[in-house]
């Protein structure tokens, strides 16, 4: 008996869709934030005798920063704010945040200074961390 497999198709809301882009865009930000970079490519390690490509792969060491940075009364007030309730008005921009995974993004972005809106723009929280 032949097996007959059926297609699903799934429609996702707009809303949907811009949510898993943004905990995406929030995922890589966070990744890159603990030194790790993750759309450079891999450097492929090719043995010495025949030039073959291997499944060998040197990966670069993961570095660290931090920067300790102080936000302001009214900046932290925002943030505190923010993480309760999952939005926040921050210079004329309501931000919010759909799920945890993206509040977790966004107040990582907010500690360092800029927050992304929902139509992708920079709103600018604090510049101290370009002082160091």
């Amino acid at each position: 008996m032949a097996r007959i497999q059926k297609e699903m198709h799934t429609v996702l809301k707009e809303s949907q869709v811009a949510a898993m882009e943004e905990f995406l865009d929030n995922i890589k930000i966070l990744i890159n934030a603990l030194g790790y970079k993750v759309l450079e490519p891999l450097r492929q390690v090719t043995s010495a005798g025949n030039g073959d490509q291997t499944d060998n792969l040197q990966l670069p060491e993961c570095i660290i920063n931090e920067v300790p940075v102080m936000m302001s009364e009214k900046e932290m007030a925002v943030y505190d704010e923010f993480r309760e309730e999952m939005v926040a008005q921050i210079k004329d921009k309501e931000i919010d945040a759909a799920n945890a995974a993206v509040l977790s993004g966004k107040l990582l972005q907010m500690a360092n200074g800029a927050v992304y809106d929902e139509d992708k723009k920079t709103v600018v929280i604090h510049d101290r961390k370009h002082d160091f």
